[in-house]
């Protein structure tokens, strides 16, 4: 059993500055880090995306003869060639293909715990590494909250630009340069063994966009089936990373308790109807959240 990485790299355009966009495979986040810190040593503006596919290659099994079973079956065959000596001998090509004379050879069961410490430790980087290579993005907000051209964060009127600004005012008040080592330190966390929630009592909700390049659909479905209340676990099929800016009206009606109701622009109206008939109404023309998103 083998893996097999194919890396995906593609390149834009960009005069002003570096912005890079990782897609991992869950599980190979700390992987972020070192590609950032390497295209950084490279490149000082454009635009690229990296993304890695990871697939598993599975061999052919080794065989091997079950004696005690062949011998059963030659004795047999002896004993029937002797009574009947106008059948024809038995070939062995005919005695092999009987179910269970060849058995595959069942790899060792690989021990769970040592795979996944030999992982974390092939993938692990020091903080000063990890925070070398979140520098550039950290210490340039233009950068570090930038948005793809299609996300719908542009249509919310000063939303780009405020965010930089507070991001600019965050990471150079008084004057000094940003230091990365604490958003490096939370960069961290996610490359460790996932947190422990069986405890967690207080209602989750898990909004998941279904075109993310960041945050893959099998983490989501990974906390849906690790936290023991999940109120609301939404999909929204073709969307980014930013569901949580074009659907704050949805997330604020299922925190208020209304788990059971969608936000709907319907017929120039916003309404809030139940989740079982938004299918229906979006088919005839509805829209998801409120009207303000369908103006242009």
């Amino acid at each position: 059993m083998s893996y097999w990485a194919q890396p995906d790299v593609k390149p834009m355009i960009c005069k002003t500055h570096l912005q890079i966009r990782c897609r991992l495979p869950f599980g190979h986040d700390a992987l972020e880090v070192a590609a950032r810190e390497a295209v950084g040593r490279k490149l000082k503006r454009g635009n690229l995306q990296l993304s890695l596919n990871v697939s598993r290659v599975t061999e052919a099994p080794a065989l091997r003869v079950n004696h005690e079973l062949l011998n059963q079956i030659l004795t047999l065959v002896d004993g029937i060639g002797a009574s009947h000596q106008n059948i024809a001998p038995a070939r062995w090509d005919g005695i092999l293909s009987i179910k269970g004379v060849l058995e595959p050879v069942e790899a060792e069961q690989e021990d769970a715990e040592a795979v996944r410490a030999a992982r974390e430790t092939a993938m692990k980087v020091t903080l000063e590494q990890a925070s070398k290579g979140v520098a550039g993005s950290v210490q340039n907000p233009q950068s570090w909250w930038a948005f793809p051209a299609n996300s719908p964060t542009h249509r919310i009127p000063g939303f780009a630009d405020r965010a930089y600004e507070e991001g600019a005012r965050t990471f150079f008040i008084r004057g000094q340069m940003g230091d990365p080592t604490p958003e490096a330190a939370e960069m961290l966390r996610y490359c460790g063994p996932a947190a422990d929630v069986s405890k967690v009592t207080a209602p989750v909700h898990i909004y998941q966009g279904g075109a993310d390049p960041l945050v893959k659909i099998d983490q989501a479905e990974y906390w849906r089936g690790h936290f023991p209340n999940v109120a609301s676990f939404r999909v929204f099929p073709g969307e980014g990373h930013d569901v949580q800016y074009r659907h704050w009206d949805q997330v604020l009606i299922e925190l208020a308790g209304f788990t059971d109701q969608t936000v709907l622009c319907d017929a120039g109206k916003t309404r809030a109807v139940p989740t079982k008939e938004t299918d229906g109404l979006v088919a005839k023309g509805a829209t998801l959240g409120i009207c303000a998103w369908t103006k242009r």
